[in-house]
């Protein structure tokens, strides 16, 4: 059955058990139209009405194809696709717009006063979706390009392979995407952001969320970090060429470092805790400069190429050791150690400009560097042990450890009334 576009100020009603062809001509109803019935349904025309539902799977056989609701909601409650080689449909509700099937198209945009739902995969080469709420896609989302944005809720994906860029931006609410798969990638919320597993994107920038949490392994070329007022999590490894923060209030917590592939400066304010996996070294192909106080770190973390400074260090409960090969390491403020520390630098001097505190024990290897503590050492909490070894000389002022005190090079005293206590042997 073939209907031609009509124009009503009424509604328009059709129960097709068969094949259903909405023919040449706009349908332009004041009221609702409504396709009911168990046939398929083709459209070939423009269909504007106050509200729009279509029962059976829907195909946009002409191109470009616009459905509007102008009051009420866009109802889809089967799949919709195209059979066009490269088509354009436009959606546009004044409240929501529902697809209870999956949707294939070449080009997509929908624009929704209210919500956008679609129970199912969306599949396009390029699709911009606009809510007024918020976006809800519950199958995968596979295109070439994707631009979401959400002003009053949140945007909720499964998972996403996107070959160029994607854009999320729930302005009204949070993000959470099973995964992402992209070469530019762009997240801003208002609230959280979560991904449930991996990050695999060429370029990311997360911006202005809440807090920020990446349960899975994250692989990039560049991260941006900025304007998120919370912590950002990287839960699972973490490779990445470089890595850019700002001087805004957000925690950086990386659980299971890999590889920065160069020189990192940690600008936040709200902390920075670096951790190694069990059985891998975290990499830095570069320095890594830390104001972002205080910078907490366990396992194993090196760098090759450049120097480490931290304005105040804290090290967790364990083993753990910092590394570099001919160049300095510092610790301008405070040292709270949890647990042990081993600090190695091959022709680089170690410094510990404040207070070193324990419980935990501090080993030192300088080489031909010098290490050199400026201020008391396990004053307020003794250390379990403190080892210097390998340096030209230690320059040292008040030091008190449980443990033994072994220094295996001159020491220069900061003044004449330098005290050096131990509970065992010095």
């Amino acid at each position: 059955m073939t209907v031609t576009g009509v124009s009503s100020i009424g509604s328009l009603l059709i129960n097709n058990t068969g094949i259903l062809t909405l023919g040449t001509g706009a349908f332009t109803l004041t009221r609702t139209f409504d396709q009911v019935g168990t046939g398929n349904c083709f459209l070939n025309s423009n269909l504007s009405a106050s509200e729009v539902t279509f029962t059976t799977d829907l195909t946009i056989s002409q191109t470009p194809i616009t459905v509007t609701a102008t009051t009420g909601n866009l109802n889809f409650q089967k799949i919709i696709n195209s059979v066009t080689g490269s088509s354009t449909l436009t959606l546009n509700s004044a409240q929501s717009t529902y697809v209870l099937g999956g949707l294939t198209e070449n080009n997509l945009t929908i624009a929704a006063g209210g919500d956008i739902s679609i129970s199912g995969n969306l599949v396009v080469d390029s699709v911009t979706l606009t809510a007024g709420g918020y976006i809800s896609i519950t199958g995968n989302l596979f295109g070439d390009t994707a631009e979401l944005t959400a002003a009053g809720g949140d945007i909720i994906l499964g998972q996403t392979l996107v070959e160029a860029s994607i854009i999320l931006n729930a302005s009204g609410g949070g993000i959470h995407v099973t995964n992402l798969n992209a070469v530019d990638c762009s997240l801003d919320a208002l609230m959280a952001i979560l991904v449930d597993d991996y990050v695999n994107v060429t370029n990311l920038t997360l911006v202005d969320s809440s807090q920020t949490t990446i349960l899975g392994n994250t692989v990039c070329s560049s991260i941006d970090l900025q304007d998120t007022t919370g912590t950002i999590l990287f839960g699972g490894s973490l490779t990445t060429d470089t890595l850019t923060t700002y001087g805004q209030g957000y925690q950086i917590v990386i659980n299971s470092g890999k590889l920065i592939n160069s020189a990192v400066s940690f600008f936040n304010t709200g902390g920075v805790v670096l951790r190694s996996s069990s059985s891998s070294q975290f990499v830095f192909n570069g320095s890594i400069t830390s104001t972002a106080s205080p910078t907490t770190v366990f396992g194993s973390i090196g760098s090759s190429t450049g120097a480490m400074n931290f304005a105040d260090l804290s090290v967790e409960s364990g083993n753990s050791s910092l590394s570099t090969i001919g160049f300095a390491m510092q610790v301008g403020g405070s040292t709270s150690l949890a647990g042990n520390l081993t600090m190695t630098t091959i022709g680089g001097n170690i410094t510990f400009m404040g207070a070193v505190e324990g419980p935990g024990g501090l080993t030192l290897s300088a080489a031909s560097g010098v290490v050199d503590f400026e201020a008391s050492t396990g004053q307020v909490t003794p250390l379990a042990f403190l080892t210097a070894m390998h340096q030209s000389y230690a320059y040292i002022k008040d030091i008190q450890a449980t443990g033994s005190i072994y220094v295996t090079s001159d020491i220069s005293l900061s003044d004449l009334t330098t005290t050096i206590s131990s509970n065992a042997s010095i």
